[in-house]
This record gives structure tokens, sequence and C-alpha cells, in this order.
């Protein structure tokens, strides 16, 4: 169970800011799986043509340009991280703290420091010449290491990037950084000795600002029994298809994915030998069984209906 919920909660702030503040590096050692290549990093997004949920009248999932605006005080620096402005977000990582300034700067800036205290790119791209015998294989990661290097171009060298982001991050809770704001009150929206009233609108503020970063703080703190979708409470067998389909709703929605030329995917090709490229959808479709397929599916099809409508009283707290 706990692989499953691990596998389809495709975060890219949770799953690389988060453990950077904590331990310094984003990525574990490479590790000895090697599942089946299907596509560089360097490939087209695949989301428009995948099968999400085995059924022919599955929802697709979203193009960015379906995505809706984010109406959140860090749009402008979250779209920069979009466009893979890093540099920019370095040099203006201090300057505008109520517009999530530092947080933007650490998502971003997080797996460059983890990609280039590895090395130059010559010596990176040698060394996986020596140690990647499958040809098939050796190509993809080439590919995920061009597309790594490609994101960071422009930064400082890791020892100056370190320097950086250690100062980043120990002074972004005293900044008063707009996402880490959000980030610190998370937890009591779960706090049942807290008023239900004020979590429930507390909630349904941060659903209408329709961003990412809001999405998937919201999609790790409510995975559990006793918050309610549509006025019933989750159950405890529920939970893995209702976490699954919050995944693919922070994709469809939020335009937030896995995939190829995801930053994670490339990272899971260089670090972990993980290759495969499945988008959010694929991955859902694969981690779960059929009975939780089918239950993901008619989750995220109700997801979809309420958040399109902006009915967010949907989303209950416990």
């Amino acid at each position: 169970m706990k692989k499953i919920l691990i596998a389809i909660v495709l975060a890219a702030m949770a799953a690389g800011v988060a453990i950077y503040l904590a331990t310094g590096s984003v990525a574990p050692a490479p590790g000895p799986a090697r599942p089946a290549i299907t596509a560089p990093s360097s490939a087209p997004a695949p989301q428009a043509d995948a099968a999400p949920i085995s059924s022919p009248v599955a929802i697709r999932p979203a193009q960015p340009s379906a995505v809706a605006a984010s109406k959140a005080p860090w749009s402008t620096f979250e779209a920069r991280y979009r466009k893979g402005d890093y540099a920019w977000l370095l040099a203006n990582a201090r300057s505008a703290p109520e517009k999530g300034s530092y947080t933007m700067a650490l998502k971003a800036l997080a797996p460059c420091f983890n990609l280039l205290k590895r090395g130059n790119q010559d010596y990176q791209a040698e060394a996986l010449e020596r140690s990647e015998p499958d040809p098939q294989l050796r190509a993809v990661k080439r590919a995920a290491l061009q597309a790594m290097f490609a994101r960071c171009s422009n930064l400082p060298d890791a020892q100056a990037l370190g320097t950086q982001l250690n100062a980043l991050a120990s002074e972004r809770a005293a900044a008063g950084d707009a996402v880490y704001l959000v980030e610190r009150d998370m937890p009591g929206l779960v706090e049942t000795r807290l008023p239900k009233e004020a979590r429930q609108k507390r909630l349904e503020e941060l659903l209408a600002m329709n961003d990412a970063s809001v999405a998937t703080l919201i999609q790790n703190m409510f995975i559990r029994s006793g918050v309610t979708f549509e006025g019933e409470p989750l159950s405890q067998m529920n939970i893995v298809p209702y976490q699954a389909a919050w995944a693919l709703a922070v994709c469809s929605e939020y335009g937030e994915c896995g995939g190829a030329g995801s930053v994670q995917a490339d990272e899971n090709c260089l670090y972990r030998g993980n290759c495969d490229y499945l988008d959010t959808w694929q991955t859902v479709q694969r981690e779960l069984p059929p009975s939780m397929t089918a239950r993901a599916r008619s989750y995220y099809e109700r997801m979809h209906d309420n958040l399109s409508r902006g009915n967010f009283s949907a989303f209950g707290v416990n």
C-alpha cells in the first residue's frame, strides 16, 4: 500500500524542495532498477494521447493551454519556474517574499544543485558512457542529462549554488515567504481542535487560488480518513484511489504533471534508472489494481466537475 501511495504522488515541491530543506539533497543514490524504456525526456509530453483510466470515455488530461491561470500571489514567480527561467529566479529570490520568491527559487534550484554537485556535464557524460552497458538505456539517460543541464545553465557552480540554497532555506520563514506561510498553516486545516467552520472556509479560499503549489499541499495533507468529499467521509479503503484522483487533478487541472519533459522524470531516469517516462495518467493506471482504478476514475471525474464549476465546498475538512 505504501509503495502505491509513493508511486502516484507526483508532487514536485514535496519531492524536491522539502527533501532538500531536510537533507540538502534531492535525490538518493542510483538504484539497481532497470525498467522498460519508452521515451527520452526530450520527447514531446505524451499526455494528449494517453488513455488514462482504461476507458474510451475517460476524461483526457488538460494541455498547458487549457489550464486556468493561477490566482495565487506567487503566480508570476511560478510562471517563471514553468518557463525554466532559473537564473532569473535565483537573481530575484529575495525580491518579493510576498510573491513566494524564496520558495520558487528553491523549487527550481534544488534539482540543479543536486545535478551540479556530481560534476560538470562532460564529466557526467563520460561517467555515463562508462557505467551504463545498455546502449538504449544509455541514450535515454544521455538525453535526460542534457535536459537537466539545459535547465541549469547560467547558474553558479555547485558550491556557490549550495551556499545560496542554504541561505534561502534559512531565511524563508523570517522573510514571510507567501508559499511558506501556506505550508506552515496547512496542518491546521486538519487539526480537529480548531473550529471546523474556519478550517473549511480556509480550505475553500485556497482551492479558489487555482494553483498547482496549493493543490499539491492539499493533496498531501488531505489524504486521511475523516475528510469528506461531496459530503461523504473518506474511508480507509478509499484513501489510495482518492489520492490517485488528486494526482490526476494536480496534473490536468493545475498543469503539474509527470512524464516526458518533467524534472522529476529526468531525475528518476538519471539517478534511479527509472526511464520509462510514464505520465501521471499512465503511472496511476499501472500502479493501481483494476478495482482501485475504477474508483480513482470515479473520484477524478467528480473532482474535475466540482473544480471546473468552482464548487470548492465539495472538499471537506475532517
